[in-house]
């Protein structure tokens, strides 16, 4: 890859978080001419917190434009179209998942995290970005450059500092004291990797009160979520883990029912309550900007927080390469990615509203597929 010409507004950026947002930010900012940009991660690159994940279309369009979406195609399984089940299995329809990615590329892929992770780490690397994995941030001190402290002791000034660090972001509570906190949603969610026993599927099942879901991700595992509506979310005890999913799992049957007794191994299994967050814009303050769930934590009900985080970070890179200074990028880039993301996050919560209500409540079918139909667009 040939070395990236200076960028004008931002050449040196700290980016706080390794996951698809940061590591997707560190990429495009390299390729769009940050002369430094540090990736600054709390915990081992290898320690991968969270669910494995499908990667729609629209997602793996704006990989493509960091190189990166056949890599991420590769290391999944290709899937066509989404099943809608009853809870015994019963199969009520499938829709589609329109390749607007391009012809080359499919509709969907089912992919470990672990493999997403590591192609997008490996990209970053390659970029030119120097990821420090084990590198906490602890201060911010706000200014032209900011300085940001780490848990070493260590400080370094950067033109532009990144916050990319999750639902629970250090740099927003360092430097947005007054925006809303993750809140509990009314729903739980049970991830967990399974034996894979069918052909590409992706596949979710509809009971009374919750909702699971199937997706092929390797030749040998299937990812199971379970979405489960409670006024309390409750912390159960990891070693608890396997028996409490499968009794939550004992009133569906079809492919559900065949891997329910294969869920054994507290790793392999995920439990948190949906805590959805939207920061109102804008979502810079001086040179830091929060980007990904930091900025707009989702639910998973229209699947695509991964896809606005990877967007997010790409389309910063490319805002920050064409304008004359950081504040001119920053509040381009929020006005770019406002709508589309407070779109995911309210209408998420309003289909799991209506779930929580029970069946029959509200056009939730109606609703997703315009809100697919809007993701679809350019982001």
């Amino acid at each position: 890859m040939s070395t990236p010409a200076p960028s004008p507004a931002a050449r040196s950026v700290l980016v706080v978080g390794a996951g698809p947002a940061g590591l997707s930010a560190a990429i495009s900012l390299r390729q769009h001419g940050a002369e430094v940009v540090d990736v600054a991660e709390i915990a081992d690159h290898r320690a991968v917190i969270g669910s494995e994940l499908s990667v729609a279309s629209p997602m793996l369009r704006a990989l493509d434009r960091i190189g990166v979406a056949r890599a991420v195609a590769a290391g999944g399984i290709a899937i066509g179209e989404a099943q809608i089940c009853l809870a015994d299995g019963t199969l009520l329809g499938s829709v589609p998942f329109p390749p607007v990615a391009g012809p080359e590329l499919p509709g969907t892929v089912g992919i470990a995290r672990s493999v997403l992770h590591e192609v997008l780490w490996s990209a970053a690397e390659a970029a030119g970005a120097r990821l420090r994995p084990g590198a906490g941030v602890t201060g911010l001190e706000a200014g032209e450059p900011v300085v940001a402290s780490f848990a070493d002791g260590s400080q370094a000034s950067y033109d532009l500092v990144v916050g990319a660090d999750g639902v629970r972001s250090t740099v927003r509570d360092l430097m947005f004291p007054d925006a809303p906190a993750p809140w509990y949603s009314g729903q739980i969610a049970w991830r967990a990797r399974v034996p894979r026993r069918t052909g590409p599927l992706l596949a979710v099942y509809n009971a009374a009160d919750r909702k699971a879901g199937l997706i092929t991700v390797s030749g040998t595992d299937s990812y199971l979520f379970l979405l489960v509506s409670t006024p309390e979310p409750g912390r159960p005890r990891r070693e608890d883990f396997p028996a409490l999913l499968r009794s939550a799992l004992a009133c569906f049957g079809g492919p559900v029912a065949e891997i329910r007794d294969d869920i054994t191994d507290p790793a392999a299994i995920h439990y948190s309550p949906l805590n959805p967050v939207l920061v109102p814009a804008p979502w810079h303050r001086g040179r830091v900007v929060l980007i990904g769930d930091a900025a707009h934590a989702t639910t998973p009900h229209l699947a695509y927080g991964a896809g606005l985080a990877v967007e997010d970070g790409i389309i910063l890179g490319e805002m920050l390469a064409g304008a004359p200074d950081v504040e001119t990028a920053l509040k381009a880039f929020t006005d770019r990615r406002w709508e589309r993301c407070r779109m995911v996050v309210e209408n998420g919560l309003q289909i799991q509203r209506w779930e929580i209500e029970g069946p029959g409540a509200g056009d939730q079918a109606g609703l997703t597929m315009r809100s697919q139909m809007a993701i679809g667009q350019p982001a």
